[in-house]
């Protein structure tokens, strides 16, 4: 565990002409669990640049007039100013960057309350048991495709003790499952059958 520090920081954002202060934190802790926040993957390194997959790390301005170029697919140049600018109480500027590791450290720690259900939650209002989704349980799924079971749609919709329990909308638009099934090869080898090639990998049919 990281030791908390008590000195202010300051964060500072580019608008228009100006550095504006946005936000003053009373401790290191405060300010860890702000970038903690903002961090959606661990880092990375590509085309020897290193990518954090935080906004504030990947976009901060550690001279006042840091630029970053780059050329869009249409080969047109592009520059501007890198928005984010943090302080200490000493108005020196410092790089959030070093801090990368506590900031992965409180990220896990929040992942992981995310993933306990607690029990002294109170239920929403026009919840009803079997009738509506149980709450505190979805998961956020990001993708351009949705990942469909026909077969367990199949069997809900013919089973009368379940199709009253279960959403609607699931079944919306669902073709007969002889147009609506995927192909699937007759060969029995686990190569033609799996998107995956080795047999290390995690097969996903």
């Amino acid at each position: 565990m990281y030791s908390i520090k008590k000195e202010r920081y300051y964060f500072y954002e580019f608008e228009t002409f100006n550095f504006e202060l946005k936000r003053i934190f009373s401790n290191y802790n405060e300010l860890i669990y702000f970038l903690a926040y903002a961090q959606v993957d661990k880092l990375q390194i590509s085309r020897k640049e290193k990518i954090y997959h935080n906004k504030y790390l990947d976009e901060i301005n550690l001279t006042l007039n840091d630029l970053k170029c780059f050329l869009t697919y249409k080969n047109e140049y592009v520059s501007y100013i890198r928005p984010f600018l943090f302080l200490d109480e000493n108005n020196s500027i410092i790089d959030v960057r070093n801090f990368y590791e506590d900031i992965i450290y409180v990220r896990n720690q929040i992942d992981e309350k995310r993933k306990k259900y607690d029990k002294r939650r109170p239920l929403p209002e026009g919840y009803i048991f079997r009738k509506t989704p149980i709450p505190y349980t979805g998961k956020n799924r990001s993708g351009w495709t949705r990942d469909v079971k026909y077969g367990h749609i199949i069997k809900d919709l013919k089973n009368p003790e379940n199709k009253d329990y279960v959403k609607k909308n699931r079944y919306r638009d669902l073709l007969e499952p002889y147009c609506d099934l995927p192909y699937k090869r007759t060969t029995k080898s686990w190569k033609e059958q799996c998107k995956k090639r080795h047999q290390w990998q995690k097969h996903e049919k």
